[in-house]
């Protein structure tokens, strides 16, 4: 077996385990802010949408002030397909899963890791909560 047939294996049976589908978005301008409704919003663009692995950190996360409220950041990990470009602050929102209650969660990508020999795109992960 060669290694580029190896590779290849595992990222059939890496795809095999992503069974959560998602839409990765990326900001592609300034934001624009609505007097009327006082809505913020930002121009994005979708740069993946398909299969991942999305999990949870167990028990990991920390409270931050925002202003006068107090919220929680989580952590969490997701895998995509070999080789997909996302990049760090992408966004990341869960569209379907077999754990409902990951449905509809978003997440700041905050790192994403890079391999020659890469099986999976795997990427971390903030919620803020």
């Amino acid at each position: 077996m060669t290694v580029e047939t190896a590779i290849a294996y595992f990222r059939r049976r890496e795809r095999q385990l992503m069974t959560s589908t998602v839409e990765v978005t990326r900001v592609t301008g300034p934001p624009s802010y609505d007097p009327g409704t006082g809505a913020v919003t930002e121009p994005t663009s979708t740069v993946y949408q398909g299969d991942a692995l999305v999990r949870m950190n167990a028990w990991e996360g920390h409270d931050v002030q925002a202003g006068d409220t107090e919220i929680r950041l989580r952590t969490a990990r997701a895998k995509l397909p070999a080789n997909t470009l996302v990049l760090r602050d992408d966004r990341l929102r869960v569209i379907a899963s077999k754990d409902a209650r990951l449905v509809g969660r978003g997440f700041r990508i905050t790192d994403v890791l890079v391999d020659d020999w890469q099986v999976s795109c795997a990427v971390f992960l903030e919620e803020v909560t």
